[in-house]
């Protein structure tokens, strides 16, 4: 809904803020990933009213879509990531930390080469390796989870 990643982690940071100090209003026993979407939804129109008309910023039309699509779509997004969770945990360790690495902090694949030793091609060949097989152990997951509710 933000197109520039500094400014949807600001918000996201707000986000958070809201959310700890709103804590004791959250409803036990109700969806808190929903609850902490609609405060997110509502810091991102804070933050687009306070940008005004910069023409670089979405539509309120698709911004309004995208959460409503969130809505629409947490219980799959919550099964993938618990899907991811247990997939990650049964990578090996060594693959474990190079996509955690890669995808915790700045770290880009050049970068990460040089942290380790290795050339660029390998790391970028290793990592399309485990990203396919955390895409196809998320799959079979969420097979077994739709398999398991039928």
């Amino acid at each position: 809904m933000i197109p520039h990643p500094l400014e949807a982690e600001e918000i996201l940071q707000n986000t958070n803020l809201v959310i700890w100090k709103k804590a004791a209003q959250f409803e036990v026993g109700t969806n808190f990933f929903a609850w902490a979407c609609q405060i997110a939804h509502y810091e991102i129109l804070k933050y687009r009213k306070k940008r005004g008309r910069d023409k670089h910023q979405f539509s309120d039309e698709f911004v309004s879509q995208v959460a409503e699509a969130v809505k629409e779509n947490q219980d799959l997004f919550e099964l993938r990531r618990n899907a991811l969770t247990f997939c990650l945990a049964k990578l090996r360790k060594k693959d474990r930390e190079l996509i955690q690495r890669r995808y915790q902090g700045s770290n880009q694949g050049k970068e990460l080469a040089d942290d380790l030793g290795r050339p660029v091609n390998s790391v970028y060949q290793s990592l399309g390796r485990v990203r396919r097989t955390l895409f196809e152990c998320i799959n079979r997951y969420i097979a077994a989870e739709s398999y398991s509710h039928e």
